[in-house]
């Protein structure tokens, strides 16, 4: 089974996130803040990271080059509040296989 990680600096779309993807049979841990999902990283391997962009310390675009710093490779999905075509643009640059606009639902 897929073991997911998804980190959001907002409890609410980490747990909104971890419902979507747990109905669908996949193992999700979560993250509050980029280096908390960096030392979890560091202690356990996973399939993909959902990551917000925009969080408090380090972002999620500096989080994914620390990940490659690290020799840490993992297909990386990006969540922003900011819908803007330039930033799913810099994500897309970045690496990211997809980008995802908040907010996320349930019923999505």
């Amino acid at each position: 089974m897929a073991e997911i990680l998804v980190v959001d600096d907002e409890a609410r779309i980490c747990h909104n996130v971890k419902k979507i993807l747990a109905k669908n049979n996949f193992e999700v841990t979560q993250a509050q803040s980029a280096q908390e999902a960096l030392d979890k990283m560091a202690k356990e391997s996973f399939s993909l990271l959902i990551s917000d962009i925009v969080m408090p310390g380090m972002n999620g675009l500096e989080l994914q080059e620390r990940m490659i710093d690290a020799g840490i490779f993992l297909p990386v999905v990006f969540l922003s509040g900011k819908g803007d075509i330039p930033m799913s643009v810099r994500a897309m640059k970045h690496g990211a296989v997809d980008f995802l606009v908040k907010p996320v639902a349930e019923d999505v």
